[in-house]
């Protein structure tokens, strides 16, 4: 390793090295780019993280790069529009100065402009422009960024991929479906709000690049109206990393669809493909292919479970540490997964996901009982040591052992939210938090059905106050008709 990186270090400090903007060799500038990306793709294939980062730092602090990322923003679509600060890279001198301002030490990225563009359907897409400086230094992370997210995505990922595209993705579904013993069903879908709601805490975790500069780039917040606005959340529309970004929180749902549809009974994977299900992703949008409807109504649970931590993989995850006996409530901080013969433990995909559930008295008590009869349980492991395929197998022998009608452990969860609404009248808000819904209207969306009938209680409500005042009304006339009479 220091061999190699010297002799990279040589590269660019030889006697040639340029002085000046035209004097920038620009095949030399991206053969040697080339070559670290080529060792950050070998580090990642062998998963030495440590010598990925090391070559990212190396590749981020080159001459070459800072050169490359420069001339990126000053030739593209983009290269006219104004940040905040209003300054523009246009004369060669600018060019050459900007290099030398793309410093990681102390560098601090300004607010976006914030601007809305017209869709299609009429509505307007918010749309971030980082200033000048901020775009080329997200471009120039972005060369260390993307040769790790080449090599980790999914097969069929193909948006804002490189040497990838739209007619790809189209080739790879006619593939999917034009043949005689094809799939017939497809689910068609999107993330909605995909790049508005991702989570910061889980990019900093995970995503391989310095977590400062990331941070810089998430959380810079944005100016529209002349007001400030921090963001909490959420990749910004108009970054140059912020697709790259947005593809690496995404990638992996591929395997996760495959994972769920492809469960033997003994929880083992299949390697062939049982349901004819194929997923073709283009950024945030997708669709996926399968034999039959139920097999893909599986599917879209599975993507909801994905991403929002259904109570199934929360309720598999809980350990001692998570339960309160004595205040008799439940923290939801995890949630349990089954990927490739290995138990996966992540967290919450939103903060929503987070919270606090009280627990009635009744379930408590039968909850302590349980776990009382569980031998040597530590405070750390696993309440329910089973997996969901086991659950699913069990929960369907079950059904057919009664004669009832199928139930999907999915429903139960409905089943809960329907109580809660029906029979408590609980609050949509209460209820959204409970069910860790990140937006209310989530709830609204799911259960609005079940509330029509509480606007009957409210008339109700409502008659009942008028008759109550109107009996203080008809009381306080008495009174003084009684006291009239008196004197």
């Amino acid at each position: 390793m220091n061999g190699e990186r010297f002799n990279d270090t040589i590269c660019e400090n030889t006697p040639h090295r340029p002085k000046g903007w035209k004097e920038i060799n620009w095949t030399v500038a991206n053969e040697y780019v080339n070559r670290l990306q080529v060792r950050i793709v070998k580090a990642t294939k062998a998963k030495n993280w440590n010598l990925v980062k090391r070559l990212q730092y190396l590749l981020t602090h080159s001459f070459y790069a800072k050169a490359l990322a420069v001339k990126k923003v000053t030739q593209n679509k983009g290269k006219n529009t104004l940040g905040i600060d209003n300054q523009l890279w246009t004369t060669d001198k600018e060019k050459w100065k900007g290099i030398n301002e793309l410093q990681s030490r102390g560098y601090k990225a300004l607010p976006t402009k914030r601007v809305l563009i017209p869709k299609k359907n009429g509505k307007k897409r918010p749309l971030s422009i980082p200033t000048i400086k901020d775009r080329a230094m997200q471009t120039l992370y972005l060369f260390a960024l993307q040769p790790v997210e080449e090599t980790t995505a999914d097969e069929h990922s193909y948006g804002f991929r490189l040497n990838r595209g739209c007619k790809d993705a189209c080739e790879q579904a006619f593939a999917a479906l034009s043949l005689k013993g094809s799939a017939q069903w497809i689910l068609e879908g999107d993330i909605k709000g995909c790049f508005d709601n991702i989570s910061h805490e889980w990019m900093l975790k995970n995503i391989t690049m310095d977590k400062r500069i990331l941070a810089q780039f998430i959380q810079a917040g944005y100016v529209f109206q002349r007001q400030l606005f921090p963001t909490s959340k959420g990749a910004i529309q108009g970054g140059a990393i912020s697709p790259t970004l947005a593809n690496m929180v995404l990638d992996g749902l591929e395997t996760h669809i495959w994972n769920n549809t492809n469960l033997g009974a003994r929880g083992v994977v299949k390697t062939k493909n049982l349901h004819k299900v194929h997923m073709i992703r283009y950024a945030d949008d997708f669709i996926v292919t399968g034999d039959s409807k139920e097999v893909l109504i599986k599917v879209q649970e599975s993507i909801k479970e994905y991403w929002t931590g259904m109570r199934l993989g929360e309720l598999l995850a809980l350990s001692m540490n998570d339960i309160d006996f004595a205040e008799k409530t439940i923290t939801i901080r995890k949630s349990y997964q089954r990927i490739k013969g290995r138990d996966v433990i992540t967290e919450p995909k939103t903060e929503r996901g987070k919270r606090v559930i009280s627990m009635p008295d009744f379930l408590s008590e039968e909850l302590q009982d349980y776990v009382g009869k569980i031998y040597g349980l530590q405070e750390s492991d696993r309440i329910f040591q089973i997996t969901k395929s086991y659950l699913e197998h069990e929960m369907e022998r079950g059904i057919g052992l009664a004669g009832v009608k199928k139930i999907r452990l999915h429903d139960i969860r409905h089943s809960h939210a329907s109580m809660l609404i029906s029979q408590l009248h609980a609050e949509p808000l209460l209820v959204a938090q409970r069910l860790g819904h990140e937006k209310i209207q989530t709830t609204l969306d799911t259960y609005s059905h079940l509330y029509p009938d509480q606007s009957k209680n409210l008339a109700n409500l409502l008659n009942q106050v008028h008759n109550e005042k109107g009996d203080d009304i008809n009381a306080g006339d008495t009174q003084k008709s009684d006291d009239s009479v008196s004197s």
